[in-house]
């Protein structure tokens, strides 16, 4: 399988200013237009300040852009807005479209007008319909009658005259549509979320399934217009798929395709199932979480076509083209390469994660199944810099000797990369150019805000008041893999890592940030880990620590800890085992110690430094000489 990236010159989308967050896309939607695809692609972003009434919080701000194949070219179609106005806030919210025998220049779409009496509308293209209804419920979704043009269904109501009128239906809580070839057969959910179907054109109507909320599901219809799909994404039991072979007739519907096998991460609510058919009679086109799957047997077998590196998040299959979005790419996949289509600006994203020198961060510690006087406190501060292979690294060092690490943000990517001098190699410690609520390693929300942040929800991202203080700021959730471990993280823009947990068994511990001071400014409380250290200067343990920096050229300092007064002897040694030179050899009180070792004598490569006490505790570290 191959990889291919296309470039435009035709681009026409805004350019985001240094440092925003950018729009995420969550939907795509194509149609052939004369023969060529034609697409809309759904992004959306949180709002920048909290939402000014209850029934508002969960709304995002969404936009369409449009790629034409045949140009090459991409547009903004629609642009959301959300503005100020009087006492309040006024805006609109892009919700779903349909047209009229794929022409994308005749369409009809839903959206919301936002306000102080929220309601939903259905607006044409050549003019607003004059219709409307409060927005207590989900944003319904809009669909054209398959055998006739004139009818559109939009939430309980019909419209005869193509859009421009609508009456409200008998007994359905919304309609799902109709089936293609039978227009007498139509589809709909009662107010108990119950599957709803009709054979007489809606005059009476039948509970074909109870089991599900099919008020929020989308039906697909196989080529053969006869079987009938329905997807789900149930809470904490990954997706499922039901089939009716009888165009969904009462008793007709079942479980199909058993997904463990294939989908074995990611079976999180926020991720959809979304299913397309093919133009073959039981192809099925289908992505959830990061893989692209087919199944040519009416959905009861899927394999999978391809793994991506990141969540997808919409799909849109044309013929046996598909095309498919994560968080801020647009991909074709056809005969089995993966192109590249085009890249929303993510370089702002690395402000999730500062590294400005002298930022520091002070972190609560606590330890499953201790008791909160067990509390420790972890001090970690951008100390330097320093040159590896070509890219500068800033040197990440924790007080409590826990570890050094070496970091580097590159904006492209928007990733953070750390650098092993054991290994000499660097991997990706963070992907910041993934969904909310996903990354290359996963993306979890916590269940506890960091201490001191209030904090509520919007749909995959939240946004939380850090230190009570400070403005509202986005964070989002990460979870990094590490040994087969889950380590969960929360990172606030512009502060860098509010939280840490690496699970709830015994002996799992978690950081809750207390204070933080990033490019000067102080947030929240630093002094803690101070008092901290006035009532507890004596180190826990034997320790020899990383030496910093590493690595070096041609000192380095090598820091030790002794619980005790006790003799201690540090020597360097180079990979043979011959020893080179005795940096101590005395004894020494209890506390923190430092010694220089010079290596301007002695050639580049690997050495290591051995810390041994009187007891015959024996700790020891390698380090890297670079000349």
């Amino acid at each position: 399988m191959r990889i291919i990236l296309i470039s435009f010159l035709f681009f026409i989308i805004p350019v985001l200013h240094a440092g925003e967050i950018p729009d995420y896309y969550v939907d795509v939607q194509g149609v052939r237009q004369q023969g060529h695809p034609v697409f809309f692609l759904k992004h959306s972003s949180v709002y920048e300040q909290r939402a000014w009434q209850s029934s508002a919080i969960n709304r995002f701000n969404a936009s369409v852009d449009i790629y034409d194949s045949r140009t090459s070219s991409y547009a903004l179609y629609y642009n959301s807005y959300l503005m100020d106005y009087g006492n309040g806030r006024v805006g609109d919210y892009f919700g779903n479209i349909a047209f009229w025998n794929d022409d994308t220049l005749r369409w009809i779409r839903v959206g919301e007008d936002i306000n102080t009496d929220n309601w939903y509308y259905a607006r044409r293209f050549n003019g607003e319909v004059d219709w409307g209804m409060p927005a207590d419920y989900d944003l319904p979704q809009i669909h054209i009658s398959p055998n006739d043009p004139t009818r559109v269904y939009l939430q309980n109501f019909i419209s005869a005259d193509s859009g421009y009128t609508f009456e409200p239906g008998d007994g359905v809580a919304g309609y799902l549509g109709e089936a293609p070839g039978y227009p007498h057969i139509r589809y709909a959910s009662d107010y108990e979320g119950r599957a709803l179907v009709s054979g007489d054109s809606g005059s009476t109507w039948m509970v074909s399934d109870s089991i599900y909320n099919w008020s929020n599901s989308t039906l697909i219809f196989d080529a053969d217009k006869k079987h009938v799909y329905a997807p789900f994404s149930i809470y904490d039991s990954g997706p499922l798929l039901y089939r009716s072979d009888s165009l969904g007739l009462p008793g007709s519907w079942r479980e199909t395709a058993a997904w463990s096998p294939i989908i074995t991460t990611g079976s999180l609510p926020e991720t959809p199932l979304i299913v397309k058919a093919g133009t073959t009679p039981g192809v099925l086109f289908a992505a959830y979480h990061r893989a692209l799957l087919k199944s040519e047997d009416f959905g009861e077998s899927f394999t999978v076509l391809y793994r991506h590196d990141s969540r997808i998040s919409g799909m849109e299959a044309l013929g046996d083209s598909l095309y498919f979005t994560d968080a801020y790419r647009f991909f074709s996949f056809i005969n089995s390469d993966t192109t590249l289509i085009h890249s929303r600006d993510i370089s702002g994203l690395v402000n999730f994660f500062p590294m400005n020198l002298g930022d520091r961060w002070v972190y609560r510690k606590v330890t499953a199944g201790q008791q909160g006087n067990d509390t420790t406190y972890v001090d970690v501060t951008i100390t330097g810099d320093q040159q590896i292979n070509g890219h500068t690294y800033m040197v990440q060092y924790s007080m409590d000797g826990s570890e050094t690490r070496y970091l580097r943000r590159d904006s492209r990517s928007a990733r953070i990369y750390e650098y092993f001098p054991d290994t000499e190699k660097e991997n990706v410690w963070l992907d910041l150019s993934t969904a909310p609520n996903d990354s290359a390693h996963g993306y979890y929300p916590l269940n506890d805000p960091a201490a001191g942040i209030k904090e509520f929800r919007q749909k995959g991202e939240a946004l939380k008041t850090v230190f009570d203080s400070d403005r509202e700021r986005v964070v989002r959730q990460y979870t990094t893999l590490v040994d087969e471990s889950e380590i969960n993280s929360q990172l606030a823009w512009g502060i860098g890592m509010i939280s840490r947990s690496s699970g709830q068994q015994q002996g799992a511990s978690s950081l809750q940030l207390t204070g933080a001071v990033i490019d000067g400014k102080l947030y929240g409380d630093t002094t803690v880990i101070t008092n901290l250290n006035k009532r507890n200067s004596t180190p826990l343990g034997f320790r020899l620590y990383a030496n910093y920096p590493n690595p070096f050229n041609p000192s380095t300092t090598i820091r030790y800890s002794l619980p005790a007064a006790q003799k201690v002897k540090l020597v360097v040694y180079d990979v043979s085992g011959r020893l080179l030179q005795t940096l101590v050899d005395s004894q020494q009180a209890a506390g923190s110690h430092s010694v220089t070792f010079d290596a301007t004598n002695l050639s580049s490569g690997v050495y290591y430094y051995k810390l041994t006490n009187e007891n015959g505790q024996t700790k020891s570290q390698k380090m890297i000489l670079l000349k």
